[in-house]
């Protein structure tokens, strides 16, 4: 395989830059340059190439979509797992999302002192995750931090969610 020359590279560049402007939304630039860099590696393996070819700058670009493809349905799938664990949900008929507890625009000390007074009665698992949530860690971490799988975490969740809204109700 030949190396890369400058002027391979400027016009590589220049091309996933293109890329990135129409079709980068919701992808860092950092992220899409990376992918975009190995399918163009990739498509200099499985063709023979000239730099003037507009069928090479097609073949580079299909390579480039499916590995674009493959990075966006990466990241929704992680947005969406973190949508499903996420307690900013609304639920039903409420108007306000179970996280807004947590977070009041603008701090009550009674509400404050009732609020983790029932917290505190939920049990040392769910005082540990509440904690936790409040100090703005992400679910991950929590999860690292308390040793606990991805369903473990997840059915808290749904219990906590359970408890405030009873809570809300209270």
């Amino acid at each position: 395989m030949k190396r890369l020359s400058i002027h391979e590279i400027t016009q590589a560049n220049n091309f996933i830059y293109g890329m990135y402007v129409k079709f980068g939304s919701g992808i860092r630039e950092d992220e899409f340059r990376s992918n975009a860099w190995m399918a163009y590696m990739e498509a200099r393996k499985k063709y023979s190439y000239e730099l003037t070819s507009a069928q090479y700058w097609v073949d580079v670009e299909k390579i480039m979509w499916d590995k674009i493809d493959e990075q966006k349905k990466y990241i929704n799938n992680m947005y969406r797992i973190n949508a499903n664990l996420s307690l900013d949900q609304i639920w039903g008929e409420y108007k306000e999302s179970i996280g807004s507890l947590f977070f009041p625009a603008k701090g009550n000390f009674v509400n404050g002192i009732v609020f983790w007074d029932y917290v505190n009665r939920l049990g040392d698992k769910k005082v540990r995750v509440i904690r936790l949530i409040t100090e703005r860690e992400d679910d991950f971490d929590i999860m690292e931090q308390l040793h606990m799988s991805l369903d473990e975490y997840y059915e808290l969740k749904l219990e906590i969610k359970e408890d405030m809204r009873e809570y809300y109700e209270f």
